[in-house]
This record gives C-alpha cells, sequence and structure tokens, in this order.
C-alpha cells in the first residue's frame, strides 16, 4: 500500500501558487527550431521564466531531430508533463502508443518516426530515464482557480480529445480528477481550442477546458503556424489567450 501511495504521488507533480502569466505548450515532435522558438518567445518577448512554463508532452515524433529537441527540453527548466512517446521512450515500447486507428496513414507514419526517434536515442539511457520518470499529471493554482494539466485526458494518456466534444464527454473528464479542478489544460490531439463547460450537479460554476496546441507541427489549418497559450491572473479574473508563431 505504501509503495502505490508513493508511486501514485509521483505520477501528479503539484506546483503549488503560481504567479504571473503561465506559458502552456506541448508536441515539441523532435522539430528543434520550433522549439528554440517558442522557448526564445517566453525568454525574449513574453519574459515567462521556465518555472511558469508548461509542456504538455510528446517531446519526441514526426520530425528529424530527436535527441537534439529532448537534450533541449531536458536542460531548459520547463516543467515538463509525460505524453505517450516518453511513456513508449522511457519503458522500452515497440510502437508510440498513440492510439491511432492500425489502417491509418498516421499510424504508418509514426511506425517510421519512432523507429528513427528509437535509434536516435538508444544509447541516451539518461534522457530515456528522465522521460520515464515524468508526471503524468501536473496540477497548479492560479488566480484562485484550481488546474490539472493532462496529456490526452485524465482518463487515458492517449485519448483524442477534439474541438467538437459534447459537453458531457468533458464533464466525463472532469469527473475523472479529484474534486475542486477548475480548468483542464491537454494536449495529444495537436488542435488548439478553449471550450466553457457550464455548471452541472452539484458543480455550480463553469470549467475550463484547454488545448494549447503544438509547436512541432502546424493544426492542419493549411498554415505553417505553431501554436501555445498564456494564462494570465489579473484582478480577479483570468485571461486566456490561445497565440500563434512562426519561425
Amino acid at each position: 500500500m505504501a509503495q502505490r501511495a508513493a508511486e501514485s504521488k509521483a505520477e501528479v507533480r503539484d506546483l503549488g501558487t503560481l504567479h504571473g502569466p503561465v506559458l502552456v505548450f506541448g508536441g515539441a515532435y523532435s522539430n528543434l527550431q520550433a522549439l528554440q522558438e517558442i522557448l526564445r518567445l517566453a525568454r525574449e518577448e513574453l519574459c515567462i521564466p521556465p518555472e511558469r512554463i508548461i509542456h504538455t508532452g510528446d517531446v519526441v515524433a514526426y520530425c528529424g531531430q530527436p535527441l537534439e529537441t529532448s537534450s533541449l527540453l531536458h536542460s531548459s527548466g520547463v516543467h515538463c508533463l509525460m505524453g505517450n512517446c516518453e511513456e513508449s521512450i522511457g519503458v522500452g515500447k515497440t510502437d508510440c502508443g498513440c492510439g491511432f486507428p492500425e489502417d491509418s496513414a498516421c499510424n504508418a507514419y509514426s511506425l517510421n518516426w519512432y523507429a528513427h526517434v528509437t535509434e536516435q536515442l538508444k544509447d541516451r539511457g539518461d534522457l530515456q530515464h528522465w522521460m520515464g520518470r515524468l508526471p503524468r499529471r501536473i496540477e497548479f493554482t492560479l488566480g484562485g482557480r484550481r488546474f490539472a494539466v493532462v496529456h490526452g485526458s485524465p482518463r487515458n494518456i492517449s485519448e483524442f480529445v477534439w474541438p467538437s466534444a459534447s459537453e458531457d464527454e468533458l464533464r466525463a473528464c472532469f469527473d475523472a480528477l479529484p474534486a475542486g479542478i477548475d480548468g483542464i489544460v491537454c494536449g495529444h490531439s495537436g488542435l488548439p481550442f478553449a471550450r466553457l463547460v457550464p455548471p452541472a450537479g452539484e458543480v455550480q460554476h463553469s470549467r475550463l477546458w484547454l488545448n494549447a496546441g503544438v509547436v512541432g507541427m502546424p493544426a492542419n489549418d493549411g498554415t505553417q503556424r505553431a501554436w501555445y497559450a498564456v494564462l494570465t491572473p489579473t484582478a480577479g479574473e483570468l485571461g486566456v489567450a490561445i497565440r500563434t508563431f512562426t519561425y
């Protein structure tokens, strides 16, 4: 029982109360140039320090520099969440655990890039160990509101939650978390969106669902833009901005 409690605690990292804007982004996807640019933006333009930056998982994937990208994110000081890609690399799985249908083009692509990632990282046990020990959930308080950061959903690291998800689907995800969570921030699907989930049952206030988007690939919107989000507390309120950049 004590061991299970210790493991459960290790899977959730509580950042406590944060003061000032929080930058959230996901899916570096082995894209070194995109990661370099979002870190530069945070440092030089947004003036947000690493202790208020969260990566929602999948540092490696489709692009060509998994070793360099993983090394940079590892050394950046940014809070990192375990995505399905980190989980697979960390425990030595033979596939990315992405949750794609077997007959899909995405699954075919994943076999290619996952083989490249494992080859690039095969001699870097330090990075494999780091990925395998990342938290599966990050929690923090900002502006008096409690947030949980997950990769796919609170129910499954590889669950795709789309902008079209019903309110009941989103409520079911909140139900999988401890009481008192006011907002969920996720990644995995790569599509940035924000939804307010209306009150229902014993919950008397609206709750936020936010996908911050990813930086390593476009959002399938016909552009080359990368996406991130900034949460800003102001005078009893909380601003949520989904932003883009090019590089």
